[in-house]
């Protein structure tokens, strides 16, 4: 609800109901089988506090393999980076090494530029860019970003 966030999202401030949807559908991935979906509560260690939520999942309709990532820290923790890298750290490392996974993808908007730098840290390359499909997305002049990571990338080491 923090307005940060609705900014960033366009969401709509009185709309509880799409919050419980999505709730119920990460409960609803817990019994797939074999899972392919999962989303993490990010919480701080000392206190318990929720500082937000990350989670990688099979791409519908997509080639074998192909994995999307997600990750939203809450807009107090966004200065956070360290938090956000070990998040994502571990989540490509799941994905490649358990999941098997041979790409994880994302999308983002140019708005949300702590994504976009977060990707590039990673190594992940712009694979498309689209002008913003959603009026709210236009009307700040923003536009998505889609973003790939291979598994071959990921396991070169750096140098």
């Amino acid at each position: 609800m923090d307005p940060r966030y609705r900014r960033l999202y366009d969401s709509d401030p009185q709309s509880k109901q799409k919050a419980h949807q999505l709730f119920d559908l990460f409960i609803r991935w817990q019994s797939e089988e074999p899972r392919t979906n999962f989303q993490f509560g990010i919480f701080e260690q000392n206190s318990g506090r929720l500082c937000g939520s990350a989670g990688l999942r099979r791409k519908e309709g997509a080639n074998e393999g192909m994995f999307v990532l997600g990750l939203e820290l809450v807009p107090q923790d966004w200065g956070r980076y360290r938090a956000a890298i070990e998040v994502t750290e571990a989540l490509l490392d799941y994905g490649f090494h358990i999941l098997g996974a041979k790409t994880i993808v994302g999308t983002t908007s140019s708005g949300n530029t702590r994504v976009a730098k977060l990707a590039l840290w990673f190594g992940a390359r712009i694979v498309a860019q689209r002008n913003g499909g959603a009026n709210w997305m236009t009307e700040r002049g923003w536009h998505e970003i889609d973003w790939a990571l291979s598994r071959e990338h990921w396991s070169r080491p750096v140098t």
